[in-house]
């Protein structure tokens, strides 16, 4: 007996092929942009660590300011009484 063989038609094929492929490389990409995003997020940690450290020696030497960062004046910040 005969093995019968069911094959969609080479247009379906061809169609088939082609969003496969589209799903592959989206999912390439997806992964690349999450690699990136995970390496902006550590630099964003990084810096904002770095921006903490400065803010902090700041105070240490001048008390609680506000820095005009356009041109690096600035002025006591006033505390709220209790």
């Amino acid at each position: 007996m005969e093995k019968v063989t069911n094959k969609v038609t080479e247009q379906e094929l061809t169609q088939i092929k082609e969003l496969n492929s589209k799903l592959q490389a989206i999912q390439m990409e997806l992964g690349r942009l999450e690699l990136l995003k995970s390496d902006y997020l550590a630099s964003f940690r990084e810096t904002s660590s770095q921006f903490n450290d400065v803010k902090t020696s700041l105070t240490e030497k001048y008390g609680d300011i506000s820095v005009n960062i356009e041109d690096g004046s600035y002025e006591l910040v006033a505390k709220e009484e209790e």
